[in-house]
């Protein structure tokens, strides 16, 4: 009951409605339950193709290793190792890989709901179709009519600039990766056989809070930032300053599309000093972002964090441990998990969070409460995005590969 309770107060009432339009559509046809994650998304994928024109072919699928042209904010060697959360800003960068949701039928959106559904739970699924719902009411209700003209979202963005993109052919044998990208939303799945790697994966929105109009009292990505304050709660007044890694606030993440793997060090408090009920909330933290994915692969992810041993994992913390009103910055990081979550971004009230003592307390007095209605999060698998470690793996195994590497080095 306790798990269901959560779900319910994760999925808002609003958007039930119109996110379960295409589940249901799927109960006419025989359904793809009971099969393997990789296995869903090879039948999926196709089904998703066949409904395309040959425009949206073009489109819609490129190979596994086509190489990318350098973009602005960020270069890849190869176009499926492109990736963004502002995708759907054309000053900044404008997707080009993929169909975007706004230019296909509502058929052709009802299969694609099913595709992106194959690799996730209801509670990811949900908090991406929130991301894509919101994007389109929150903006809508964010009072700086300067920023609404700016980024033009009435004319290109909302909730139809997501794309959808495959890369390699759906096979059960050969690598492929589908992604679905738009503004605060990143999902890359690679398949290689019957494993699937689910990394990078970011989640953001503003408002995480709709204040006004009809959907006022939307809460999107509400328990990220509760299970990581119920954790920083638990901690010591040591334990606190340990975690505290710097009283000043970052205003985003650090390992962004530009910046793979980025830290070179644990920082913060490791799990080996922390007691055993509080490796248990730090577990909830890391469970937030792993049971996103379908049960196949989180079971297969807590697994492996697991054998690394919790006690290796490390939870880092920037901004006021004693007030979930303000902006915060924490991280997990641990051999086979990088999580980074911050709403201080593009922040207003005072520059960098409110004054803090040693100890992280907010100081009494009156501050300008800065901005946190704004999220940016991040769920990566350090040395093995992408599937990297499985295509290793792949590529040193194969017979087919292995005889093509042979005539190579013959010739």
């Amino acid at each position: 009951m306790q798990k269901l309770s959560c779900l319910i107060g994760r999925v808002l009432f609003p958007a039930v409605a119109l996110l379960l339009a295409a589940p249901l559509a799927a109960h006419d046809a025989p359904g793809p339950h009971g099969r393997g994650v990789a296995e869903r998304c090879y039948e999926l994928a196709n089904e998703w193709l066949a409904s395309l024109d040959q425009a949206q072919l073009q489109k819609a699928q490129y190979e596994f290793n086509a190489m990318a042209e350098p973009e602005r904010l960020f270069s890849a060697m190869e176009k499926r190792r492109k990736w963004h959360y502002l995708n759907s800003i054309p000053t900044v960068y404008q997707r080009e890989e993929g169909v975007a949701m706004q230019d296909m039928t509502a058929e052709q959106r009802i299969l694609a709901h099913r595709f992106v559904q194959c690799g996730l739970s209801s509670q990811g699924y949900f908090k991406a179709a929130n991301i894509m719902i919101g994007e389109k009411v929150g903006w809508e209700t964010l009072p700086d009519q300067g920023i609404k003209d700016s980024l033009k979202f009435g004319a290109i963005g909302g909730s139809g600039a997501y794309w959808l993109a495959i890369f390699g052919e759906p096979s059960r044998e050969e690598p492929w990766q589908w992604q679905l990208e738009g503004h605060h939303l990143a999902l890359s799945f690679t398949m290689v056989g019957d494993e699937v790697a689910s990394t990078p994966v970011f989640w953001g929105t503003r408002p995480t809070v709709i204040l006004e109009g009809m959907y006022a009292g939307w809460h999107l990505m509400g328990y990220e930032k509760e299970y990581a304050f119920r954790l920083m709660s638990s901690l010591s007044s040591e334990q606190k300053r340990v975690a505290l890694i710097d009283q000043k606030m970052s205003e985003n993440i650090f390992t962004d599309p530009n910046r793979l793997d980025v830290f070179e060090e644990y920082e913060g408090l490791a799990a080996s000093e922390m007691s055993p009920a509080q490796q248990e909330l730090l577990r909830d933290v890391i469970r937030e972002y792993v049971e996103s994915n379908d049960h196949e692969i989180a079971q297969a992810r807590m697994a492996e964090i697991e054998a690394d041993g919790i006690e290796n994992v490390y939870f880092a913390w920037m901004g006021p441990v004693n007030d979930i009103r303000y902006p915060i910055y924490f991280r997990v990081h641990g051999p086979s998990v990088i999580i980074e979550y911050v709403n201080a971004v593009n922040h207003g009230g005072d520059k960098g969070g409110v004054p803090l003592d040693e100890d992280g307390n907010v100081i009494p007095g009156d501050h300008n409460i800065p901005d946190s209605n704004h999220i940016h999060s991040v769920y990566r698998k350090p040395g093995a995005d992408f599937g990297d470690d499985l295509l290793r793996e792949h590529y040193l195994t194969d017979p087919e590969h292995q005889r093509q590497a042979g005539s190579e080095k013959s010739n």
